[in-house]
Formats: structure tokens, C-alpha cells, sequence
């Protein structure tokens, strides 16, 4: 039986430690360990990270832009993590979306481009369901009721 290539896709992973990031790691090492052929791409926290890595086996590709563990690098990472999916497209069968913000959009989006099974895991309480979008995006003056706030809400629903 061959296996699914899964490509984990999230914005933070190892050396940075959280929790979506060990959720992240310990889910391609469980997926490696149980025989599926398993990639990260991440962002690139720091120039003294390689591009390439292997951790515990795993093949990691870190891309830009480089920075710290931020919630603007969520969404600062959305297009690399666009253009990356596409880019490997040849290289995996599913995409496992660590984290929705920012990454799970070009998650969905290369998905539904290139037809392939796309898994949103939301590490935060009502990510998935927008509960906290509407009074956070009034605090920044955004409208909550305009049509880009309803077009970014789309992919969640």
C-alpha cells in the first residue's frame, strides 16, 4: 500500500518551542515513524537556521521572510507559504495545516488550486469559528461587515 506524501505545513517549528509548534513536530514525527513519507516547510526564524534541515529525521525547508515568532509573521508568511505549496506540488498528496492564521489560507487555496485534501488543525480557541475577529478588527478601525473581512472569512467557513 503506498502512502499518502504529506507535506506539515507551519509557520514556527523547531528550535521555536510553543504549542502549535510541538503539535506540529510531533505530528510529522508520528507520521514519519508510521511510514509516511513526511516534509515541514516553515518559516525562518533566524539567518543562522539553515534553509534544509533534518530533525528526527524529518526534512524541514525553512523559507522567508525572516523574523521572530510574532502574530504579524503569521500573516507575513501567507505568500511564501503560497508560492512554496505550489511550487512543491510534485513532492506531496496532502497538506496538514498546522494553525490556521495566515498559513491555513494558502493552505486551503493551494489545495483547492491543485485538488489536493488540505487538514486545518486551529491551535487556538475560535480561530476556526471567527468569534474574536470582529471586535479585534473594529479596535484596528477595519469594518468587520466589509466585504474583504467577509471574503478573508470565507475559507474558515
Amino acid at each position: 500500500m503506498t502512502r499518502p506524501r504529506v507535506l506539515v505545513l507551519t509557520t514556527y517549528y523547531h528550535p521555536v518551542l510553543g504549542g502549535a509548534e510541538t503539535n506540529a513536530m510531533q505530528l510529522a514525527c508520528g507520521l514519519h515513524r508510521r511510514g509516511f513519507p513526511v516534509q515541514v516547510v516553515t518559516k525562518r526564524v533566524s539567518r543562522d537556521l539553515p534553509v534544509h534541515d533534518v530533525v528526527k529525521d524529518v526534512p524541514i525547508t525553512r523559507l522567508l521572510p525572516v523574523g521572530d515568532r510574532t502574530g504579524a509573521g503569521k500573516w507575513q508568511f501567507l505568500p511564501f507559504a503560497f508560492s512554496a505549496l505550489l511550487a512543491r506540488r510534485a513532492s506531496y498528496d496532502v497538506i496538514c495545516c498546522v494553525d490556521y492564521r495566515g498559513i491555513g489560507i494558502a493552505a486551503i487555496a493551494a489545495g483547492r488550486l491543485l485538488r489536493r485534501p488540505v487538514l486545518v488543525q486551529a491551535e487556538t480557541i475560535g480561530v476556526l469559528s471567527c468569534s474574536g475577529w470582529n471586535l479585534t478588527l473594529a479596535a484596528k478601525g477595519v469594518n468587520p461587515n466589509s466585504r474583504l473581512v467577509a471574503l478573508a472569512k470565507w475559507p474558515v467557513r
